[in-house]
């Protein structure tokens, strides 16, 4: 097969065209601590509070919290743009994967909670839109992004950790209703099931209402309660943390 004069030129413009893309994508800066405010939306207080607060999660668990702000994502998606935050920093620790990043693009009034792999059956998707619509951007609006980011961050911990007395109620609704929900797909087969399992089979009521009442997940168990030691405390790096894209973007 052989290629014309304007398709090897079509392939070159492709090329290049693809190529300033990643020439012009928007730098993902260094992790400097926690709280990593390049947009300078924190008075010097909120910062602080904030960083001792973060470092302190840090000391007494493996959980990890870095905030960054930036002033405009200049085009760029806030998915892709979080993503590559992500990939860079790898906050949480190796293997627990148990990191959480808050990004917030001031200028496009956007934000995002990307959630560590390891806390993506703590911290559901629908958990973090609800924290980012009824926690944090009302604050936003008032342009109160201190108080707005350390309640956000605060639940967030708390999910993580398994802590209520961090946990909003608008947030635990949340995760109630994320709990209980059952795809409707499965409500029509378990309907036909029920309907010609009692008529031909015996004990044909039982075993829907049995597969029914075990297919409704209850509380979270398997890793055990909190975590152990953390990483951020000594240094300003992450600890390997892997992120699978979980979490909600929102503005304000």
């Amino acid at each position: 097969m052989k290629f014309s004069k304007y398709s090897f030129r079509f392939i070159i413009i492709a090329c290049l065209c693809v190529q300033s893309v990643f020439l012009f994508a928007l730098d993902v800066p260094p992790l400097n601590g926690p709280v990593n405010d390049y947009a300078h939306i924190f008075t010097a207080s909120e910062t602080q509070e904030l960083n001792a607060y973060l470092y302190s999660i840090d000391r007494q668990s493996d959980l990890q919290i870095a905030v960054l702000t930036i002033p405009s994502l200049e085009g760029e998606s806030l998915e892709d743009y979080s993503i590559r935050v992500a990939e860079k920093w790898q906050i949480g620790q190796k293997g627990k994967d148990s990191g959480v990043i808050l990004i917030i693009a001031v200028q496009d009034r956007k934000l995002r909670i990307e959630v560590g792999y390891g806390l993506e059956d703590r911290i559901t998707d629908a958990q973090s839109s609800r924290i980012i619509r009824s926690i944090i951007a009302p604050y936003f609006k008032q342009q109160e992004y201190g108080k707005g980011v350390l309640l956000g961050v605060k639940n967030l911990a708390g999910l993580a950790l398994q802590d209520e007395s961090l946990i909003s109620e608008t947030v635990k609704e949340a995760g109630r209703q994320n709990d209980d929900s059952i795809p409707l797909p499965l409500v029509i087969f378990l309907i036909i099931i029920f309907l010609f399992g009692s008529r031909f089979m015996p004990g044909g009521l039982f075993w829907p209402l049995l597969f029914l009442s075990s297919g409704r997940r209850g509380g979270y168990s398997g890793r055990g309660g909190g975590f152990g030691s953390g990483g951020f405390g000594g240094g300003f790096s992450g600890g390997g943390g892997y992120f699978g894209g979980g979490g909600s973007s929102g503005s304000w």
